[in-house]
């Protein structure tokens, strides 16, 4: 494995963490049942390739590195504080943090090719952000 391909590995799993944190935090805050089931659903599919790149790096002898706790912490702390708790403006922060996840993980693709193996779950977790946007704009 590539230093470049270990340094996607890296992004996905900080992406699907970082994912996974918001999605628990602003399900404590949401009272609306359907919304908070389609983000429980969703927290299962970032679990799903969070496991994937913990095998593909432990295949290659090598742990996948929490996310930096500052970012994390600034993250979840301005989540924490804000004041929305309406359905839909929880599912406009949902769809910005995707959209940025989205755009971030496709710079880093394109600065050089990886594995087939590797390709495919970044692939997997663009298709699922691009999914989990749609089911948002129905929250709007």
């Amino acid at each position: 494995m590539t230093h470049h391909e270990n340094q996607i590995l890296q992004s996905i799993y900080n992406n699907a963490k970082n994912a996974m944190d918001i999605l628990s935090l602003l399900s404590e805050k949401s009272t609306d049942r359907g919304f908070c089931s389609d983000l429980s659903s969703q927290w299962q599919e970032y679990r799903k390739i969070s496991d994937q790149v913990i095998v593909l790096l432990s295949d290659a002898h090598t742990l996948p590195q929490e996310p930096p706790f500052l970012e994390r912490f600034l993250m979840l702390a301005s989540l924490f504080t804000t004041s929305a708790k309406q359905t839909p403006q929880l599912a406009q922060l949902l769809i910005s943090g995707s959209s940025q996840g989205i755009t971030e993980l496709k710079k880093k693709l394109n600065r050089s090719t990886v594995s087939v193996p590797i390709q495919l779950l970044a692939d997997q977790l663009i298709f699922l952000e691009q999914s989990n946007m749609f089911l948002m704009y129905r929250y709007l």
